[in-house]
């Protein structure tokens, strides 16, 4: 969800082009939100924090009508009855998860007990890679496969590891595209020689939001953009695209997703800062704006639908929604298995700021 700021900043906006001193100048708009997902990201936030800069928290809530839908339209009906009941089971667990209604073990923080029929029982990664993307090899390179599965997981250090060992199945050759670092000193840093970061430091960084430092990638990989290039060709934050071919200073892509489907595009390197770290210095790293797709975050999985997930879970989810957004991205209760290390398989968390919905 967008920080409220940003919604602050278009009504303000709209004010002074209309010269209208009304919410958005009197223009009517359509915003929306669901505020059962993730919640603003505000690095090192508290909890109210988070839930302060909601868009429910500003001024312009009360200038709005809320118009609530009722229907999961993503859990697909059939002409089963008994597949009917149990998709509308699924369905009111999800909601029972989301408004964190959903039974909490006794004398534990938000743990909760998942059913068993959506859990792996052992704790083998490859099981759940297996579930995934059964086929592997049989459907190299093919876009419908690709587009509709992804395993998911909270953090990027995972994604990558979990896109890593999916590749390995993966034939053919890796090509190797390395980033071009350069640094800023911050105001804070007392360091006067920044030559002492060395190129190998600075491409070994793993920052969310950057690409690698090191792209490895294969023909018939899928990828997930991270900038918006071409929003009119379809280029936007979150499309996931196929690789198609390499070359020195682009990548040949198809996407995979939305209106633009089968497109071919080239994706150039482009030039990248965080908006916010932790470093003692400022980090521009010139690489290809996208990442290997066979795992995304849950944060990132936001607005896609799936027909087949899986959700990692080496340590639990740490943000309100994180847990919901993952178990809802499926069309059906039988596309999705869990994988919780850990003794106890089927226990984990599921965060919810209550809140949020007053």
């Amino acid at each position: 969800m967008i920080h409220k700021f940003a919604f602050e900043a278009l009504d303000r906006t709209f004010r002074d082009v209309t010269q209208v001193n009304k919410p958005f100048g009197g223009k009517v708009f359509v915003f929306g939100c669901d505020f059962r997902q993730v919640l603003p990201v505000i690095p090192h936030a508290s909890r109210a924090e988070v839930v302060s800069a909601s868009l429910s928290r500003s001024y312009l809530w009360r200038c709005m009508k809320v118009m609530k839908l009722t229907i999961n339209m993503r859990l697909c009906q059939t002409d089963d009855i008994h597949e009917n009941l149990r998709q509308r089971n699924f369905a009111e667990f999800l909601l029972k998860i989301s408004n964190g209604k959903y039974p909490v073990i006794p004398d534990t923080e938000n743990v909760i007990d998942l059913p068993s029929d959506i859990v792996i029982p052992e704790e083998k990664l490859s099981d759940l890679i297996d579930f995934v993307y059964p086929n592997l090899i049989e459907n190299f390179g093919n876009v419908d496969y690709m587009a509709a599965r992804a395993i998911l997981t909270p953090k990027n250090d995972d994604v990558e590891n979990i896109s890593f060992l999916i590749m390995n199945r993966f034939p053919g050759e890796f090509h190797v595209y390395p980033s071009a670092d350069s640094i800023d000193l911050t105001e804070d840093s007392n360091m006067e020689q920044p030559q002492l970061y060395s190129p190998e430091f600075l491409r070994s960084l793993r920052i969310p939001g950057l690409p690698p430092g090191e792209l490895k990638l294969k023909v018939g990989a899928p990828i997930m953009l991270l900038r918006n290039l071409n929003p009119s060709q379809g280029l936007c934050n979150g499309t996931r695209l196929i690789c198609r071919g390499f070359y020195s200073k682009v990548i040949d892509a198809e996407i995979m997703t939305g209106p633009h489907i089968s497109s071919r595009v080239f994706i150039p390197r482009i030039s990248l800062t965080p908006s916010d770290t932790d470093l003692p210095f400022i980090l521009t790293r010139r690489q290809f704006p996208i990442r290997v797709a066979f795992s995304i975050t849950v944060n990132k999985s936001q607005g896609q639908t799936l027909n087949r997930v899986g959700l990692y879970l080496p340590q639990p989810v740490f943000s309100h929604g994180q847990l919901y957004v993952a178990l809802s991205r499926i069309t059906s209760y039988q596309c999705i298995k869990v994988l919780i290390n850990g003794d106890q398989k089927r226990q984990t968390k599921n965060v919810v700021f209550s809140e949020i919905f007053q």
